[in-house]
């Protein structure tokens, strides 16, 4: 990620981030969590794609921090699993010379053998919360589900083809 010619391509980052997290998110988990009550009444059509949709959101979020890339770090903390467990929370700190450290913490839980991630806490904000509160608002405000995933999927294909961000 230092090297500039490679952050410069942003359809390459997103390739290069997408292959880092998707083996290690669980989208359709997140995407359940994020609408909340609204998954319950969208049909598997509109479910599908906005866990599609929310995924490339997502991809280019962590895109974009990895473009403004500055020479951080991060540490893990210690972490004890208990033989039964099936969530777990994951606890790093983001480190950049000169600056305050940034709690970042992974929710994770373990489906099929795996350990998935299924939110992530910023400096204790909830990725699912927060984006459960915009998705809640914007469904509330344009009317349906269908007409917010129309919105998403418009605003990721302009950003992706560089005609917004």
């Amino acid at each position: 990620m230092k090297d500039k010619s490679f952050t410069r391509d942003f359809a390459q980052v997103v390739r290069f981030v997408n292959g880092v997290i998707d083996p290690h998110i669980d989208f359709n988990q997140v995407a359940q969590l994020v609408l909340g009550r609204h998954w319950k009444t969208a049909t598997p059509h509109e479910q599908e794609r906005f866990k599609d949709e929310f995924e490339i959101l997502l991809v280019r979020t962590y895109s974009r921090a990895f473009v403004e890339y500055t020479d951080w770090s991060m540490r893990f903390r210690p972490i004890q699993v208990p033989n039964a467990a099936t969530r777990i929370m994951v606890r790093t700190d983001v480190l950049q010379p000169g600056r305050q450290a940034v709690e970042v913490n992974y929710r994770m839980l373990l489906n099929s053998g795996e350990w998935k991630v299924y939110d992530i806490m910023i400096d204790g904000v909830s990725l699912v919360t927060n984006y459960r509160t915009t998705f809640n608002d914007d469904i509330q405000r344009k009317g349906s589900l269908s007409i917010v995933i129309d919105d998403l999927a418009k605003r990721n294909t302009e950003a992706l083809s560089g005609k917004s961000s």
